[in-house]
């Protein structure tokens, strides 16, 4: 395209070139011009006009072209403005067109998402109906069952009291005869026919200081019934009258062999009794604090928490709230490891001929001379060994020779620094556990035979002893993998139905907070033992499940539904539930609804604080919902 296409394409107006000027002596046009020094003045006058003439025009010339020039520029900006208004209104077109087209296409999907979840809802509904259907069947079910249930606790009640007032008739019947011959013998008067109770399949809550009183009572009864004459052994002493006794001079019958009566006995023999019968009652009343305290028996001599010195229960207590709890039971390991190998004792309960201290060195320790040697650890085990200088030293190289080896190693045994009293408290423990067990390997003094116990009868104790403990542990065992089953179950029972969608969810997350709320200790006893199965000549082994008569009767149904999803391995042994309570402590800190309301108030009779003081209640509220509607 040529420069006047442009000009023509942008209306720009062409300008006028200026009329040459006439050809002179020395215009352009001029081929030739005679030398100046040829010239005239008016040739050179004429000369002169015609270069400005030339000048001017081309003045002109060049203002026409800056002119043109400066138009061209202009026009090519209109140009370029106009060419932006057409793109731009292209632009605005197309975008117009294309939103029309998703707007349209949106319009469609809208319409297809707003079926789908109109299908949604009408699957949802019938789901829903569906689902309150079952549940109105599994209620109207459960109604079924509740009042067959009824029906046959009444029909075993109506049995019960028939059964009692036949027996009843019976007994009436023989008194009867026996008021008609009085010689012959009959049931003595004070002892009742039948036990008034309730039925055997109720259990009945009988606190362990209840039992203790009735063993009391018959003890005393007895002791009553054999040694009334000992009231006037006692006046006697000071020389007044005897008051007269209303049962038997005689020597009582009941005694064992060699044991001499009390108003046998001379005035040493008696002392020496009555000595051994005030430490009795002081080890009886060490007891009953413990029943109602829910706390050690042992003597505090040190004035702390749990017979420790100081203040190093609560330096043990803060420490372990500040460490994790895998890190707290490594260093558990470790003491308990130092113990064993430098005592070469795998247990406490081994500690029985272990040979303490001598009490002659250990009294001079305590009272300012020389110490344990440097290498000696030999422990006291005297009274009043948790506060013994003696023991104090020994700890204490324990406790620098454990923290030793600790910062000797690069890493730190991979666990967190700890205070210096937490150390010493757990070697405390470890004294404390040794020494009863040492003490427990003692005769004990069997007062109502006024002698100690033999090497066999010590024996046969402690043998006892370690059935009960290796039971327990066995029973914790035990416990430990009943509820790792039920939390592992149960857990597997939220993801699926999580997955599933399914409606009842926040049901199942609530049995799941219920189990680890109540945990471990929580769980039900088990005991092994044998049957003999019916028809088949071979013995089976099974275990006994426990009545857990502290726990609230709801709780017996949530393990019901728990236990349909956690079941137990292949191979396990067979279960049979009975009604006789386990002999395991209800365990502390749970809610106040956890515990069974007849059970607590049994305790509560004997120890008004029982909920705070040995339960420790919490009492965040943790209600105990009805959930038997989700039993089939």
């Amino acid at each position: 395209m040529s420069d006047e296409d442009i000009d023509m394409h942008l209306n720009v107006p062409t300008a006028v070139a200026p009329e040459p000027p006439e050809p002179g002596p020395s215009t352009p046009g001029k081929k030739t011009s005679p030398p100046i020094g040829a010239m005239n003045l008016e040739q050179c006058r004429a000369e002169v006009a015609a270069l400005r003439s030339s000048i001017e025009y081309w003045k002109q010339t060049a203002h026409i072209e800056t002119t043109g020039r400066r138009k061209a520029e202009a026009a090519t900006l209109g140009f370029d403005e106009r060419v932006q208004q057409e793109v731009l209104k292209h632009v605005e077109k197309l975008e117009a067109d294309i939103g029309k087209h998703y707007a349209s296409q949106a319009k469609e999907e809208g319409a297809k998402y707003e079926e789908f979840v109109g299908n949604l809802r009408e699957e949802l509904e019938a789901t829903r109906t569906a689902h309150n259907n079952l549940i109105v069947d599994a209620q109207h079910h459960i109604a079924q069952q509740a009042n067959r249930h009824e029906q046959t606790i009444k029909n075993l009640e109506e049995a019960h009291q028939a059964e009692l007032a036949k027996k009843t008739a019976e007994i009436q019947a023989v008194f009867a005869e026996a008021m008609k011959h009085p010689s012959a013998p009959g049931p003595p008067a004070e002892e009742p026919a039948i036990n008034p109770g309730r039925p055997k399949m109720v259990p009945e809550f009988v606190t362990k200081s209840t039992k203790s009183n009735r063993r009391s009572k018959a003890v005393i009864e007895n002791i009553s019934r054999d040694t009334v004459p000992t009231l006037a052994v006692r006046s006697n002493l000071d020389g007044s009258s005897a008051p007269a006794a209303s049962g038997s001079a005689t020597h009582p019958t009941s005694l064992p062999p060699g044991v001499i009566p009390v108003e046998d006995m001379d005035q040493a023999t008696y002392t020496t009794f009555v000595n051994n019968v005030r430490h009795v009652v002081q080890d009886m009343n060490l007891e009953v604090r413990k029943s109602r305290s829910g706390g050690s028996t042992e003597r505090k001599p040190g004035g702390g928490k749990n017979g420790l010195p100081g203040n190093l229960a609560d330096e043990m207590r803060k420490q372990k709230e500040k460490i994790k709890e895998w890190e707290h039971h490594t260093y558990l390991f470790g003491l308990r490891e130092v113990w064993r190998v430098h005592y070469k004792k795998d247990r406490y309960v081994e500690f029985g001929d272990y040979v303490p201290a001598d009490s002659n060195v250990v009294a001079a320790c305590n009272d300012g001379g020389a110490g344990p040697d440097p290498s000696n650890y030999t422990l006291d085990f005297q009274k009043g060994f948790m506060t013994s200088l003696w023991n104090k030293q020994v700890l204490t190289k324990w406790t620098d020779a454990f923290l030793a080896a600790r910062a000797e190693c690069p890493l730190k045994w991979g666990l967190p620094d700890v205070t210096r009293g937490y150390i010493m408290g757990w070697f405390y423990e470890a004294l404390k556990q040794s020494q009863e067990s040492w003490a427990s390997w003692k005769p004990r003094f069997l007062y109502l035979e006024n002698r100690l116990e033999t090497e066999q009868e010590v024996e046969a104790r402690m043998d006892s002893k370690l059935k009960t403990i290796k039971r327990r542990a066995g029973d914790a065992s035990i416990k430990t993998q009943k509820y790792g089953r039920r939390d592992r179950g149960i857990t597997k029972t939220i993801k699926f139905k999580t997955k599933k969608g399914e409606l009842d969810i926040n049901e199942w997350i609530f049995l799941r907070d219920f189990l680890r709320r109540l945990g471990r200790n929580g769980m039900s006893s088990e005991d092994q033992g044998v049957v003999e199965v019916q028809g088949e000549a071979r013995i089976e082994t099974i275990y006994y499940v426990r009545l857990c008569a502290w726990r609230a009767p709801r709780i017996a149904d949530y393990m019901a539904i728990i236990d349909r999803v956690s079941p137990m391995r292949a191979g396990a042994l067979r279960r049979i539930r009975t009604d006789e309570a386990g002999d395991s402590d209800a365990p502390k800190e749970l809610p106040l609804t956890f515990y069974n309301d007849e059970w607590l108030a049994a305790r509560k009779e004997d120890d008004a604080q029982y909920e705070d003081e040995v339960l420790k209640v919490d009492r965040a509220a943790f209600e105990l919902l009805d959930l038997a509607t989700l039993r089939s």
